[in-house]
């Protein structure tokens, strides 16, 4: 996998994770928003990018 479909995918995350957001402050439940923010971390670690690099 090249860079730009690592970023795409990490970009992809990071829109889960907002959504999800949403979703856990309608509902009132933190989980899932969490455990996306943790996945799109360790992706960003694995391939050595940074928060910055989504943009």
């Amino acid at each position: 996998m090249d860079k730009s479909e690592i970023i795409k995918n990490a970009q992809a995350l990071d829109r889960s994770y907002g959504l999800a957001l949403a979703f856990d402050i309608e509902v009132g439940n933190p989980d899932l928003h969490e455990k996306i923010y943790e996945l799109l971390c360790h992706y960003l670690k694995e391939n050595n990018l940074q928060f910055d690099d989504l943009n």
